[in-house]
């Protein structure tokens, strides 16, 4: 539903960035809410807690891709799965060591920090999965 309204008003070449972002916020929602949830309610450190999340963020975000995003069903799996994993796990990695690295150093409250650095990874990751990941093969 999201997708076709995203193509009827915006035309086909925009609907995957506007997924992509709407995807993005789910997700986002997903990491701060289960940072947010360990740290407060189990108690784990913050580094541990986003930790967690961004690798719940990780399979969600393969399936959302692949499917609703850059309806990429026709490439095997497998292969998309290992791309995926390598620059997503990639951008994953580089926003925990920043969010831990940073966590105890800049005075930001964690969940502010957390924020700031998803923000900064969108666009990059965006062109990274249409390009390398979920890209189209022309015959």
């Amino acid at each position: 539903m999201i997708a076709a309204l995203a193509t009827r008003l915006l035309g086909s070449r925009w609907r995957s960035l506007l997924l992509y972002g709407v995807v993005g916020g789910v997700s986002a929602l997903l990491i701060l809410g289960i940072t947010f949830s360990a740290t407060e309610g189990a108690g784990l450190e913050p580094e541990v807690s986003n930790g967690i999340a961004l690798v719940a963020a990780l399979l969600f975000n393969f399936w959302a891709s692949r499917h609703v995003i850059f309806g990429a069903t026709h490439h095997h799996w497998g292969r998309q799965m290992l791309r995926f994993v390598m620059v997503s796990g990639g951008a994953r990695l580089v926003e925990w060591g920043l969010f831990a690295l940073l966590v105890d150093r800049v005075g930001i409250p964690y969940m502010l920090l957390a924020v700031l650095i998803l923000g900064a990874s969108f666009f990059v990751k965006y062109a990274l999965y249409r390009h390398i990941v979920f890209r189209r093969v022309v015959a």
